[in-house]
């Protein structure tokens, strides 16, 4: 299992939306941090030194990297 950091600009946005959209992210990211790759993930090119990739949950997209390090 993987931990999950929300940046806090993430976290706000999330915290904007409703009870039930709300929820459902925060489900989805628990689903992830199972396993990052059983989902719709793609790796963001010309993103930099560290691979950064992106998660579809519906209409919104997550921004990840992963530390295997921690």
């Amino acid at each position: 299992v993987f931990e999950i950091v929300i940046h806090k600009k993430a976290e706000k946005k999330i915290n904007s939306f409703g009870p039930e959209i709300k929820e459902w992210i925060k489900n989805k990211l628990r689903e992830f941090s199972k396993d990052p790759f059983a989902f719709d993930v793609k790796k963001i090119e010309d993103a930099g030194e560290i691979p950064k990739y992106r998660l579809r949950i519906g209409d919104y997209r997550a921004i990840f990297i992963i530390d295997y390090d921690s």
